[in-house]
Order: C-alpha cells, then sequence, then structure tokens
C-alpha cells in the first residue's frame, strides 16, 4: 500500500523547527559571506533564505554549505554563533527574484566564539 506524496514527504529523521533567524551563509567561491535567514531547522538539516548579487554566487546541489547563527548574549557569556556545517541537497529560486532558498543536509553542529571556525 502506497502512503500518499505528502505523507512521504514529511516522514524525517528528525523534528523540525520553524525558526527565523539571521545567519551568514559560507558558499565555496564566494568570498563574502552573505546574510540570510533560516526558514527551519533540525538535527539533520536546514532550510535557508538569501539573497545573491549573481547566479555565481548561487550555491549547487552538492556544495558544502557553512551556516552560522547568532546565539542570544548573556552577561555571563560572550557572542556566538551556532555553526552547522552541512551538503546542500535543493537549490529554489524565487520567481521574479534574486532570492534563492537552498536545503542543507547537516553533518555538523556546534557552538563557536564570534570569529571561530572562520
Amino acid at each position: 500500500c502506497k502512503e500518499p506524496a505528502r505523507q512521504q514527504a514529511e516522514r524525517r529523521a528528525h523534528d523540525r523547527l520553524n525558526v527565523q533567524r539571521r545567519c551568514l551563509i559560507q558558499i565555496p567561491g564566494v568570498t563574502r559571506r552573505i546574510e540570510g535567514v533560516t526558514e527551519n531547522i533540525s538535527r539533520g538539516g536546514i532550510l535557508v533564505r538569501f539573497p545573491v548579487l549573481s547566479k555565481l554566487e548561487a550555491p549547487k546541489i552538492g556544495d558544502a554549505a557553512r551556516i552560522q547563527i547568532p546565539l542570544r548574549e548573556s552577561a555571563m557569556t560572550s557572542r556566538r554563533y551556532l555553526q552547522c556545517d552541512g551538503e546542500v541537497v535543493r537549490v529554489l529560486w524565487e520567481a521574479g527574484s534574486d532570492t534563492v532558498v537552498i536545503a542543507s543536509r547537516l553533518y555538523g553542529m556546534r557552538v563557536q566564539p564570534e570569529g571561530g571556525g572562520q
């Protein structure tokens, strides 16, 4: 018996959290860190939306991606980032804009101090 397509698409190894947070994206071959916004995140993946200056800045499926999400500061901690390292598995262009949405499968996630993991 086949499951409906929606049930198949929603079956995932990790629960997703819909979290919209500012983030910085590093893509191989792009010298600048691109500012974007997370759409959702799980232990196994992340969905991020960001503008590109040209098609050359858009990642390709299989590219490595490093996504840094600033964490809240407190009186007891210095500025830190949640650093997510992964591989791009999906690239979507928003119609009529210079905005790209990428899905990355994560293979590493850790908290880094500001300036760490560059």
